[in-house]
């Protein structure tokens, strides 16, 4: 069974340091890159506050137009809420309403698996 442990420092020098000892331990290390940091935190947000209960998307559709949220997973409403800028709101939902036309997941535009939550996928 594989272990992982992730560890976050400021410092460099201690960063290359604990990367040398687990080379000296025979311990495989390296550092993420900056998109594979961003998809961790990604999909950790995620996970934290999926809820596993759905909403009816044709209204959640029509309420993102109107700016209005009611009756959607509380984790999305309180992201949502913080948006003021109503041509990003209309972007999402155009793109919602986009994934809900698609027939399969190739044909979604720009969609990327991520690399540390293998069950989410993301859309720049």
């Amino acid at each position: 069974v594989m272990e992982m442990v992730l560890i976050n420092s400021e410092s460099k020098k201690d960063m290359d340091l604990l990367i040398k000892i687990a080379s000296k331990m025979g311990i495989q290390s390296r550092k993420m890159t900056v998109a594979e940091k961003e998809d961790y935190a990604l999909g950790f947000a995620i996970k934290k506050g999926k809820t596993d209960q759905y909403i009816d998307t044709r209204l959640f559709v029509k309420q993102l137009r109107k700016k209005m949220i009611a009756r959607i997973d509380k984790s999305f409403a309180k992201d949502i809420r913080k948006i003021s800028d109503t041509k990003l709101l209309n972007h999402v939902a155009d793109l919602i309403e986009t994934l809900q036309n698609c027939q399969t997941i190739k044909e979604i535009k720009d969609l990327k698996k991520l690399k540390s939550f293998l069950d989410y996928d993301r859309i720049r």
